[in-house]
């Protein structure tokens, strides 16, 4: 061990350094772990889908909008509240997505919304783990992802039309 090595000063900041390295790891593991709700960071806004019958249903949406966290998406959460999702923002000309499963660990349906915000098609219950692309049927600018069980549930259907800022015609 080196002479600086021996002294009360390194000893005591190495400790600290430590110490704080532990409370992270901790706190990252049982945020992982579902003993409380996930907190992404990504900022979380409503996202209202007026369905054809007249009716509304809401969800508040994490924005994914930057391509690390388009990426991430909802992959390793054990656990998402029922009227919570994440939206799905691209940027630029529409184009035809494809979604998989891969390192998710929760059912979702993922809706796949055109720039006007009309529903296009939507793949229910998607199976956690699944790698197989998941497509868009046609060009679109957005992918909403809920629960597993929510599009039938609440009644959402293809050509119900999602009503947020991202998309033509929202707000």
């Amino acid at each position: 061990m080196k002479d600086y090595m021996k002294a009360p000063v390194y000893q005591a900041g190495a400790i600290t350094l430590a110490a704080l390295c532990l409370v992270g790891v901790v706190t990252l593991v049982s945020r992982c772990a579902g003993s409380e709700e996930y907190v992404s960071g990504l900022p979380v806004e409503k996202v209202v889908i007026q369905k054809a019958d007249g009716g509304t249903v809401s969800f508040d949406a994490e924005i994914a909008a930057k391509p690390m966290d388009i990426h991430v998406g909802l992959m390793f959460r054990k656990e998402m509240g029922k009227d919570r999702g994440m939206l799905f923002e691209f940027p630029g000309e529409p184009q035809q997505e494809a979604f998989w499963m891969k390192n998710t660990l929760i059912p979702l349906d993922i809706i796949f919304i055109a720039p006007d915000g009309r529903i296009v098609n939507i793949h229910r219950s998607a199976k956690p783990g699944d790698t197989t692309p998941l497509p868009s049927l046609e060009p679109v600018s957005g992918v909403l992802e809920v629960n597993g069980g929510q599009s039938d549930e609440r009644g959402i259907k293809i050509g119900d039309k999602v009503v947020h800022e991202f998309f033509k015609g929202g707000k």
